[in-house]
Parts: C-alpha cells; structure tokens; sequence
C-alpha cells in the first residue's frame, strides 16, 4: 500500500505538498503533488536523507495567479439599441483613442438624440479572473453650425445600464479619460461605452463623431 508524506509550504497559508510512495526507504519512484495555490508564484525545497548516503534535495516550484493587464478595442455595436438620423462609416469606431478616423451619427431636429453603444469583446480575460482596476480613454465630438449647444457626452455602460459619471465633450476631438466606476468580471462580459448628443431647439444639423476607445483592464488569474 502506498504511503504519504505531506510537507507545509511555510507559505503563511496552510497549503501542503504531497509525497507519495510505496515505501520510504530503497529505491522508489515518488509522486509529488500539492494543493492549489491561489496566491503568488512559491517554491519549496525538500531534501531526502538516509544514513550512510548523501543527502539529495528535490525543489518543488509551483506557479501561482499572477497580474495581467489588457487593452481592448470596441469590436461591434449594438444593433438593437440605438438612435440617430443617419449613420457612416460605423466601423471606424472600431479603434482606439488615438484614431484619427471616425463614426458618424447624424441628430435629428429639433430636441433630437444619437447614441449608440460600442461593445468591447473582453472573452480572452479567463474566467475566475480577479478584476484589479479597469480604465477607458475615447475619442468623440459633436459637431453642427447652430449657436444652440447640445447636450454633448461620453459614458461606460455594462448592457444598456450606464456606469461611472458623464464626461462632457466639445466641438473638438479629444482624447479624454473617463470615470468608469467599478468592476467585477460579470460586467465587463458586456462592456459598452455610449457616444450620446442631443439637440435643443434648433432647425440645424449636428453630427456626433466617435473616433474610438481604449479599455485598459488588470487582473490576477
């Protein structure tokens, strides 16, 4: 019958390796394993000894979760929620802040609204990923040749639900960085950011122009 020796990390977690082996003494082929480890990168030396023999150590190494840091892209829009007048060029908000290219939304008139949400694809983040921070810069304006301002604005959304607090933008593209609120990994499977503008009382056209955004996330996993 088998026997099995267990040995604590000393890891400051109660975490054990495991060696296993027909007997303990002679020639014996011995299998290792250990718990999980749910925290950093450890390593553990054993050392076999025997009277009459020269010790022979045995290091065990086991990888841990470690941080991870991505960026994303919007990959599509959601073709269900939405608004404008008239649409051009949609794929060219598929980029990232720093485009020079963009989406165009025409406003209706008067107190007419265009907004869309740009959907970021986070699948690579593996799941059981602890969400560490996770920031957003975009690129966006509204544009017209009416002295009415519009309502002029960029936010985070998880789904159609908005998340952190409104960011103003003006007449000129400019990369800004967002107040995103908080994350977990459930919310980000849907994350979206919402270009949004809306008219006053104006007979003139107004465009919202999205160039893109950066979705920069960290996590441990």
């Amino acid at each position: 019958m088998a026997v099995t020796e267990e040995i604590s990390w000393g890891d400051g977690t109660n975490d054990k390796i495991y060696l296993t082996a027909d007997a303990f003494e002679g020639d014996q082929t011995v299998l290792v394993s250990s718990d999980a480890n749910t925290g950093a990168t450890r390593t553990k030396t054993i050392t076999f000894s025997a009277t009459g023999v020269t010790p022979v150590t045995l290091t065990v190494s086991q990888t841990g979760r470690q941080q991870h840091t991505v960026s994303f892209k919007p990959s599509s829009y959601d073709t269900e929620n939405h608004s404008w007048r008239s649409s051009s060029n949609i794929s060219n908000g598929y980029t990232n802040s720093t485009s020079t290219t963009y989406a165009r939304f025409g406003i209706p008139k008067p107190y007419g609204e265009a907004y869309v949400y740009f959907k970021f694809d986070t699948s690579s983040i593996p799941d059981g990923a602890e969400i560490v921070s996770v920031s957003c810069t975009a690129k966006a304006t509204a544009t017209g040749n009416s002295t009415t301002t519009p309502t002029k604005q960029i936010q985070m959304a998880t789904g159609t639900t908005l998340k952190g607090t409104v960011t103003t933008i003006s007449a000129t593209a400019t990369e800004r960085t967002l107040d995103v609120g908080e994350w977990t990994l459930a919310v980000l499977r849907d994350a979206r950011i919402r270009p949004y503008a809306k008219t006053g009382n104006t007979q003139s056209n107004y465009n919202l122009d999205f160039y893109g955004a950066t979705l920069t996330v960290t996590y441990i996993a």
